[in-house]
């Protein structure tokens, strides 16, 4: 029986279970895999001139960890079920997985070192002195901002263990389940829709199933991330970055910067440093 079928058959009460659904979208070979990958170049001596500074500048940098998460897949014969479970995955990735899916000005930065030897190794050839202090300073700066970005990322995602996510998205797929409207249903509530399910090319039930069970678990899981970084829901709001950490906060004030916690950290921070300048204070 096809995905679309047994959903439909569960919203109408025909069964009374989709544990089916749940075995096979879990039973799916297509599993959340990290990719441990390196960004890297040769670092040569005599692309240096020579100088043992240079080079044991940039060899530091020569070999960097690059998480990556394998979220996309060539294959014909994948079924209903495991398009579900690699947006699971995908989502999984997105919302909680540390050090994944990070902001493309991270990865830029993390390919730095590499483009700046080889601008670097250029002049050394058109003959131009290189300021190796100049170069330290830049590659420190641009690492320093690359860990910045990393760390408000991470600070942004939820902070669940992957078996309690699993336990919420077998939640989620219960609920989707009881509000799922069959394609006919969402046709006679949609008049106006351009959507003609029946006459595109390739599309089938099962199609339209999937991508309601996506869209839903995505929705599910952004109401959820929301409230998690504390944020009312149903409320509408402003919001931005913590200054320091990263985290979303809420827009109270016109200057309002910081998060609960690193308000407080802050607090404390100003008041030791008050003390410190009244006891230096010769006056």
């Amino acid at each position: 029986m096809g995905l679309n079928f047994i959903m439909e058959d569960y919203s109408t009460g025909m069964i009374d279970s989709i544990d089916e659904v749940k075995k096979r979208i879990w039973g799916s070979k297509y599993r959340f895999t990290k990719l441990y990958n390196t960004i890297e170049f040769e670092p040569r001596l005599e692309e240096l001139s020579g100088s043992n500074e240079l080079y044991a500048l940039f060899e530091v940098y020569s070999k960097l960890p690059c998480i990556n998460v394998k979220s996309k897949y060539n294959d014909d014969n994948m079924t209903a079920y495991d398009f579900i479970r690699i947006h699971i995955n995908n989502t999984w990735t997105y919302v909680c997985e540390k050090d994944c899916y990070l902001p493309k000005e991270y990865y830029r930065r993390m390919y730095y070192a590499k483009e700046l030897y080889f601008e670097t190794v250029g002049k050394i050839k058109e003959g131009v002195i290189v300021d190796i202090q100049d170069l330290s300073d830049r590659l420190e700066k641009n690492y320093s901002e690359a860990d910045r970005i990393k760390r408000f990322a991470n600070n942004r995602k939820m902070d669940i263990s992957w078996d309690e996510y699993v336990k919420r998205v077998n939640m989620y797929l219960d609920r989707i389940s009881v509000n799922f409207k069959p394609v006919d249903v969402y046709e006679e509530e949609n008049p106006f829709n351009d959507i003609d399910f029946e006459n595109l090319i390739g599309y089938s039930d099962d199609n339209y199933a999937v991508s309601y069970i996506n869209k839903s678990i995505t929705g599910y899981f952004r109401n959820e991330y929301i409230e998690s970084m504390g944020i009312p829901r149903n409320q509408e709001c402003k919001i931005k970055e913590c200054s320091e950490c990263g985290r979303l906060i809420k827009i109270t004030t016109s200057n309002n910067k910081y998060c609960k916690s690193c308000a407080r950290l802050k607090k404390i921070e100003n008041t030791i440093l008050a003390r410190n300048s009244k006891k230096n204070c010769d006056c």
